[in-house]
């Protein structure tokens, strides 16, 4: 009856993740089609009867379009990381029940490895703040209006593409960022305490990333035969790397707690509701101890980073 009362409850929380995915969906859907479309009519009223339109009228006109464009250019940026969330939160949910080729896990990225929704918003949003620049500056002979709407356009194009690029490909960008902070004991205390109250399966997953620095992808493919009886446990990587980490008694103590409660029968060593967890299951595990644990957007590589700061002679920069 448990098993039946949580699959309807995760089955309720994924239609109205699908519904709130939707909803934003459509909306920027339309915005991005109604946006050129009023601005384009606009632009082409006004310059086709500039002798006719007092000179005054242009820069308030091209102003309150910047304004605007860009409070909706905000809308957009915020829609595009809150459906790459929707999107990772409905992939853990069709992990966790069973669903293999659902919409989000089997969504296509993008085409030709760029064109998607973002990159579709990086060209008009832009194109249409240069518009309204080019009518603000229509009359202004100090500011060569050919010039500078060219400049707004590759700018928001850019930062635009940077900012999907950032949420699709996080590893790509971390080269270029601080490297994150190791936690400090009472954070990693508190950490493994909230994992504990979560439960046996998700402690255990914490102490493979925490004290065998493993990647998320390699916590994702342990099979339960990688944890070895003399408290090892193989890792599989990119290709055909393979790497043997010894762990500490209380890692060994938590995955044979899991072990125990999963059995220990050949196959994928973490189960979901209806099948095994997949890389993004993982990471939402990680997010949700992070939270019960006081310590919000918590990933699994700053765990690893961890690990790999308690160990000395790691270079975390290289983790």
């Amino acid at each position: 009856m448990a098993d039946t009362d949580g699959f309807n409850h995760l089955s309720s929380a994924y239609d109205q993740l699908c519904n709130s995915y939707r909803a934003i969906d459509d909306f920027r859907a339309k915005l991005l089609g109604f946006l050129p479309l009023v601005t384009g009519g606009g632009l082409i009223l006004l310059t086709g009867r500039a002798d006719d339109v007092r000179k005054e009228f242009f820069r308030p006109v091209g102003i309150f379009g910047i304004v605007v464009t860009t409070g909706l250019l905000a809308y957009e940026i915020f829609a595009i990381k809150k459906c790459d969330a929707l999107i990772k939160g409905g992939k853990a949910l069709e992990s966790e029940l069973g669903l293999p080729n659902a919409q989000f896990t089997s969504r296509p990225n993008n085409v030709l490895h760029v064109i998607n929704e973002p990159f579709a918003a990086a060209f008009i949003y832009p194109a249409v703040l240069a518009a309204w620049s080019y009518l603000a500056l229509f009359f202004d002979q100090s500011l060569p209006r050919e010039i500078i709407s060219p400049i707004v356009f590759i700018v928001g194009l850019a930062g635009i593409l940077l900012f999907d690029l950032s949420l699709r490909k996080p590893c790509f960008l971390r080269r270029f960022l601080p490297v994150p902070r190791a936690l400090t004991k009472t954070e990693q205390g508190r950490v493994e305490r909230a994992a504990a109250r979560r439960g046996v399966r998700d402690r255990a997953i914490i102490a493979v990333l925490l004290y065998a620095g493993a990647r998320v992808e390699e916590c994702g493919r342990l099979d339960a035969e990688d944890v070895t009886r003399t408290g090892h446990i193989r890792l599989h990587g990119k290709g055909d790397e393979v790497r043997t980490v010894p762990l500490p008694p209380v890692a060994c103590e938590h995955l044979a707690a899991w072990l125990d409660k999963r059995g220990t029968h050949d196959g994928p060593m973490w189960a979901g509701q209806c099948g095994p967890l997949t890389d993004s299951g993982i990471t939402q595990v990680v997010l949700a101890t992070g939270e019960d644990a006081r310590i919000p957007r918590l990933c699994p590589h700053r765990l690893r980073h961890t690990y790999a700061t308690r160990q000395g002679g790691a270079d975390p920069a290289q983790v």
